[in-house]
């Protein structure tokens, strides 16, 4: 196993920002075929990072085909991360795969997380799974 402690926090850092913009310019370049927009947004917490975007931007300002990212105001960020994650929950609640092996390169789907409701909620959740039309939905 690798051990990170001879490594100091800024290098560890560092390399996680490149690690990450060295994947996100892999997969940009191979979702953008030659007639598609050269502008992507960039949404989700990582968006959020002003120095980890602005390395992005660069990396994408030299690549071909040149790509930019628009900019994106902080509530439609936490916005779209809300909505996303409230789905996922919603698929997690119905037994319905939430995690795609497609996206993340593992073994096989799976339906992750857990929901934790407060007292006296329970009535919500058995509807929602009993829900023909919610299930159908999704």
């Amino acid at each position: 196993m690798v051990s990170f402690q001879a490594h100091g926090i800024p290098d560890l850092m560092r390399t996680s920002v490149e690690h990450i913009c060295d994947c996100l310019v892999q997969a940009i370049q191979k979702s953008f075929s030659g007639s598609c927009p050269r502008t992507a947004l960039v949404t989700g917490g990582g968006a959020l990072n002003r120095f980890l975007m602005g390395e992005l931007r660069q990396r994408l300002g030299q690549t071909e085909p040149r790509l930019i990212i628009g900019d994106c105001d902080v509530d439609t960020v936490q916005f779209k991360e809300a909505l996303t994650f409230s789905f996922l929950g919603v698929r997690c609640l119905l037994g319905l795969t939430n995690v795609s092996s497609a996206v993340t390169g593992a073994i096989g789907d799976t339906v992750s997380g857990s929901i934790h409701l407060p007292p006296g909620h329970g009535a919500l959740l058995g509807w929602l799974l009993s829900s023909n039309s919610a299930h159908d939905a999704l």
